[in-house]
């Protein structure tokens, strides 16, 4: 089984931004050498958070690593213009080629209403399912359009630096839009499973994604787990309460030991047939991830 990280960049009350980025880079260096396959960056503008531009933390992750693949998970694609996204993933895929990931996805990721007007100047449409499934064709077809020589064609509308092979594009989701979305897009697709907390859906859902694809070849798909993970089961439930009186937990979780995580994630990831599983944590405290990812990279042999 292959295992990525989703890090949403917490800040505690005791924890300055800049802490909790530096943090988050040495913590991706961490999960490189011990064999993690993906170190992607959640996108969200609300004060919990150290950063809401996970295109401007990428760079330094994969400068600072050798191996892993980095990536945004995901970019909130309707607060944005499709080409200058497509130019800031391909600028970035410029400097470090084969080892990037564009995840999209529909949000929300802002809590105040007003912050996600503001985003898009006011402009409401922007937040509409409709606008973001047409922002994810532009943005797919910008980024193919960058492969073909530079022309002296006027249409200036084209993704630059021209000349790059695009980054993979994942779209996130966690119902039938966004998986539908992927399908037509042709696009691997990532399922937040902590939004289906009794797999009610999630796994038909996934089984869809690949059976459409089965004369063509199915592109990557993978599902992401959210835990809180302690050393023994008995410590991990009583962090997880903590982390829930203070409105920090992410929604159901795998809670336990890293046997009882391990177990559990084994157990998930062959309901919904999935190889590759992310996981994401409330937990803020650089040990007590670092001990997480460590743990887990033993349970499950990784490097």
């Amino acid at each position: 089984m292959r295992l990525g990280i989703v890090d949403t960049c917490r800040r505690s009350s005791n924890k300055g931004s800049g802490q909790a980025i530096e943090e988050t880079i040495q913590l991706a260096c961490l999960a490189d050498k011990l064999g993690y396959t993906r170190y992607w960056l959640a996108e969200h503008h609300t004060d919990d958070t150290a950063h809401s531009s996970p295109e401007i933390i990428l760079p330094l992750l994969a400068f600072k690593t050798k191996r892993i693949r980095v990536g945004a998970g995901g970019i909130l694609l309707k607060y944005y213009s499709p080409l200058k996204v497509a130019e800031t993933f391909l600028a970035i895929e410029a400097m470090f080629p084969g080892r990037v990931d564009l995840g999209i996805c529909n949000g929300p990721g802002v809590n105040c209403p007003l912050v996600a007007q503001a985003l898009v100047s006011g402009n409401t449409w922007e937040l509409t399912k409709l606008a973001f499934e047409r922002k994810g064709e532009r943005l797919i077809a910008l980024l193919g359009g960058a492969t073909c020589e530079r022309t002296r064609s006027s249409d200036n509308a084209r993704a630059r630096p021209w000349g790059v092979a695009p980054p993979p594009v994942w779209v996130l989701g966690s119902g039938s839009g966004s998986m539908t979305l992927a399908k037509k897009l042709k696009v691997p697709y990532s399922f937040m499973t902590f939004y289906d907390p009794h797999h009610s859906w999630g796994p038909s859902l996934l089984k869809d994604f690949r059976e459409h694809f089965v004369m063509d070849g199915t592109p990557d798909s993978s599902i992401v787990l959210a835990l809180t993970c302690m050393e023994t089961d008995s410590l991990a439930h009583q962090r997880e309460r903590q982390l829930s009186s203070e409105a920090r937990s992410v929604g159901p979780v795998i809670v336990g030991s890293p046997t009882s995580c391990a177990k559990q994630i084994r157990t998930i990831s062959g309901l919904y047939g999935q190889s590759e599983v992310l996981i994401m944590t409330a937990q803020d405290g650089m040990l007590e991830r670092a001990d997480m990812y460590e743990w887990l990279a033993h349970e499950f042999s990784l490097g």
